[in-house]
């Protein structure tokens, strides 16, 4: 299933892009995240484990966590795509969405 959703570059202050990931997820293994962030991408990640956030400026990031279970993730800055590229990345870690945020994306497609 893909969706796609269009939107504007934000002239105001950008409100980042918020997901909730469970490394312990069913069908999941490993304590390794890849976020399939793709197109042009000038971001910062926070990955919600208290390590320090992480400048981006290529394509699908990946974080390995120190310990198994749910992290709150922020997206802010610029990224015109978000899920399926050439290149398909499983994200069965994703559990919710809570704001896909204002971070100038273009596709997003899950």
């Amino acid at each position: 299933m893909f969706l796609f959703l269009s939107a504007s570059p934000a002239s105001a202050a950008a409100t980042p892009m918020v997901l909730t990931i469970d490394t312990s997820a069913t069908g999941c293994s490993g304590l390794t995240v890849t976020l399939p962030l793709n197109g042009t991408v000038n971001a910062t990640v926070d990955w919600g484990d208290g390590t320090a956030p992480q400048s981006v400026t290529s394509p699908n990031p990946t974080h390995t966590y120190t310990a198994s279970g749910s992290y709150t993730i922020s997206v802010s800055g610029s990224v015109t795509g978000f899920g399926a590229s050439n290149t398909y990345i499983p994200l069965c870690q994703l559990t919710g969405v809570t704001s896909w945020g204002t971070t100038s994306s273009d596709a997003v497609g899950l």
